[in-house]
């Protein structure tokens, strides 16, 4: 087993849980990249999956984001994580985990290669350098 934590904004009355993030644009196609690109769905499905666990008499099936955006007129935006991107955040966390208890008992943490890596930069960028 792997020791998992997470912090939960918010657990309102209801069925869902839910994660109050401020970000510069809080428009659907924006927090849809999001979900994949900064791992706010692994979050919610993480998040939602160890709720459940620790308060089985208290289930919750949804989760949601409130995205307050950080300039003027501040709008905000909610948002239900769908269900088969929970369901597809879940597999992704269990391969994570995974992963991680590999690494755990083999004692061996992947990077970047352990030897020295020749970069150059690219061609456009040397020619600023001639004369």
């Amino acid at each position: 087993s792997v020791l998992r934590k997470c912090r939960i904004d918010h657990v309102p009355t209801g069925n869902v849980l839910g994660d109050i993030k401020t970000v510069p644009d809080a428009d659907p196609e924006t927090f849809q990249r999001r979900l994949h690109d900064d791992g706010w769905a692994c979050q919610a499905a993480g998040n939602l999956d160890m709720y459940n666990e620790q308060n089985p008499d208290d289930w919750r099936e949804g989760f949601v984001f409130v995205l307050v955006e950080k300039k003027p007129p501040y709008l905000v935006a909610t948002y239900n994580v769908g269900a088969r991107t929970l369901d597809a955040a879940r597999t992704e966390n269990k391969r994570r985990i995974r992963l991680y208890h590999e690494c755990q008992r083999r004692n061996e943490w992947p990077g970047f290669a352990p030897e020295w890596v020749t970069v150059d930069m690219k061609e456009w960028d040397l020619k600023k350098y001639q004369p």
